[in-house]
């Protein structure tokens, strides 16, 4: 099943998610794009790849600022916080270092999913779209204009 379709299997093992606010995992003012030739870039000692996924025909593509409009997907990095430590702990540390959270675009809702580095164990939380269009507004771009 495609996650991003929100399959029948996958609504069910994700439907029990808890709803989160996005600011508490990854702040604005926390939060940097990358292009996707600079992924080869190691990050910074503190920060966790992202991914944000928008479906190609979703609705929210026009609620974020035009220099992701085009994109399906945007990546970054976030710096840690206690609760992006408190998700990576235990399982969840494998290979700490190639740990990646993904934002999901499901129309109405996104899925915010941490992976462990070697993919085996992940946690899902939702996040509301007006979540993720204050982070894609607020947060560290080259060329997005702070107002």
């Amino acid at each position: 099943m495609n996650l991003k379709a929100g399959g029948i299997l996958k609504d069910r093992v994700y439907a029990e998610a808890p709803i989160v606010r996005l600011e508490d995992y990854i702040p604005a003012d926390r939060f940097r794009t990358v292009m996707e030739a600079q992924l080869d870039i190691p990050p910074g000692y503190s920060e966790t790849r992202v991914v944000i996924e928008i479906g190609k025909d979703s609705p929210n593509r026009k609620l974020f600022p035009e220099i992701f409009g085009y994109s399906m997907f945007v990546f970054g990095y976030v710096r840690e916080n206690q609760n992006i430590k408190d998700v990576f702990e235990g399982e969840m540390a494998k290979e700490y270092k190639n740990r990646k959270i993904s934002l999901i675009d499901w129309n109405d809702k996104f899925l915010l999913l941490f992976e462990n580095g070697t993919r085996t164990m992940e946690r899902a939380f939702w996040v509301s779209v007006e979540d993720v269009k204050f982070l894609m507004e607020h947060c560290r771009h080259p060329n997005l204009r702070k107002v």
